[in-house]
Order: C-alpha cells, then structure tokens, then sequence
C-alpha cells in the first residue's frame, strides 16, 4: 500500500510540475499577445495621426492655392482693363529698342 502511496505522490509531482509549465506558457503566450495589441494599437494612432496631419496639410494647401488663384484673377482682371492699343503701343516701343541694338 505505501508503494501505491508513493505513486499516488509522484503523480502529484508531476502534475503540478505540468501546472506550472502550462501557466508559465500560458503567461507568456498572454503576455505575446498583449505586447501585440499595443503594438497594433500604436501603429493605428500613429497612422491615425498621419492622416489626420496630411488631412490639415492638404486643407492648408488648398487655402493657399485658393489664394494665388484668387491674386492671378485680380491682375488678369487689371490686365484686361488695359486698352489694346496701350498694349500695342508699348510693344513698338519694346520692338524700337531691341532694333536700336541691332
């Protein structure tokens, strides 16, 4: 009977020897996991983040554009208030003094 006793507590040994081995690599593999959450999650905020600075960069030059676009009417609208024959007139002028060179 003492022989079955004594088997009886090696069993238990090794069981919770098993126990342990299990809940060391079930620690680890949760520990794996949640390393890979947060890594996961930084990666979202980063991206997250770069969307939302491209977002504003794209608004900011758009504003911009809006803005030369806006200028280059104003003086295609000065431009245009100018008689042709001004403009004829000062490109004689051009033509005489790039003659005079010749």
């Amino acid at each position: 009977m003492s022989i079955r006793f004594d088997e009886l507590i090696e069993e238990e040994r090794k069981a919770i020897s098993l126990i342990g081995e299990a809940k060391a690599k079930a620690e680890k593999i949760v520990s794996e996991a949640k390393k890979k959450a947060q890594s996961l999650i930084d990666k979202a905020t980063k991206t997250e983040h770069i969307k939302a600075m491209l977002k504003e960069e794209e608004e900011k030059a758009k504003r911009e554009a809006e803005g030369i676009l806006e200028d280059y009417r104003r003086r295609l609208s000065r431009f245009r208030e100018i008689p042709e024959s001004s403009i004829l007139e000062a490109a004689d002028l051009v033509v005489e003094e790039v003659l005079k060179f010749e």
